[in-house]
């Protein structure tokens, strides 16, 4: 009975593994453009992103920075205390403030990102409007004046 049940088991797998591909796409979809976010998203992604991929490491800083304070207060006796050792870890308050610091380290980190990153575009943005230069319509010639002129030179040759 058991090999009757896993026969017709293994049947419909393969079955619908086999049909999978005909209703599947094909079509691959297309890449995000540049513009197709506004910037306080893309900003609060990466710093999302920032926050939550430097938690670990600050996370194992602290940790090691408070087993270190830990340890000189108790006159560096007893050896650098065994984070995986239930007996000689931390209790419940420490434990949580070590979480809290990481937290706000973390998004301390994140926020330095971010200040930097609009403090860049700012920038950025006041050197491209320098370099934008605007004339009045009478001392802007028109452009065909500009062309004439450059031939007239080029014939007398200047």
């Amino acid at each position: 009975m058991k090999n009757n049940y896993f026969k017709k088991t293994i049947f419909v797998a393969l079955l619908i593994f086999s049909f999978s591909n005909l209703f599947s796409q094909e079509n691959q979809p297309k890449p995000y453009e540049k513009e197709e976010f506004p910037q306080y998203a893309q900003d609060i992604r990466r710093f999302e992103i920032i926050s939550f991929g430097s938690l670990p490491f600050v996370f194992l800083d602290s940790v090691l920075v408070y087993s270190g304070i830990k340890w000189g207060m108790n006159g560096f006796q007893g050896g650098f205390p065994n984070i995986f050792n239930a007996q000689s870890g931390f209790n419940a308050k420490e434990l949580t403030g070590i979480i809290l610091t990481s937290v706000g380290i973390s998004l301390c980190i994140a926020l330095t990102d971010l200040l930097i990153n609009r403090h860049k575009r700012n920038a950025q943005a006041q050197i491209q409007q320098k370099q934008i230069l605007v004339l009045p319509e009478e001392l802007n010639p028109p452009v065909n004046a500009i062309i004439k002129e450059n031939k007239e030179s080029t014939e007398k040759g200047e």
